[in-house]
């Protein structure tokens, strides 16, 4: 996280030291409020996993616009050879969040978070 993220984090969560727990419970919240159930095709399963879009094992950052919630079953199934998730929106500025996930025999699903409740 760069120094900015981390002052914006102590102003706003109104921490006098960095405590990078809180800033990931806060934004699991946040991204549970945003996708209310899975993101996965033909799925409306309770979020029971977050997801980086873009792995974080390839660089993928720990933030809002590349997490997803999912139930545990489609975030494993995520893991198998030829998923791929993509983003197409990041979901700032009023925008909803959209993604693109491809399944291994090359569908491709559109998913849209919800509008706000």
């Amino acid at each position: 996280m760069d120094a900015a993220a981390i002052a914006w984090a102590q102003t706003r969560l109104g921490v006098a030291t960095f405590e990078p727990w809180r800033v990931r419970r806060w934004l699991a919240k946040l991204i549970k409020l945003r996708d209310q159930t899975c993101r996965s095709p033909h799925c409306d399963a309770p979020i029971r996993h977050l997801d980086h879009i873009t792995r974080h094992s390839d660089g993928g950052a720990t933030d809002y616009g590349n997490g997803r919630g999912t139930r545990s079953r489609c975030n494993y199934a995520r893991e198998a050879p030829g998923w791929h998730v993509t983003l197409i929106d990041r979901g700032y500025y009023d925008a909803p969040h959209k993604i693109i996930i491809t399944t291994p025999i090359g569908h491709h699903y559109f998913s849209r978070a919800p509008d706000p409740p």
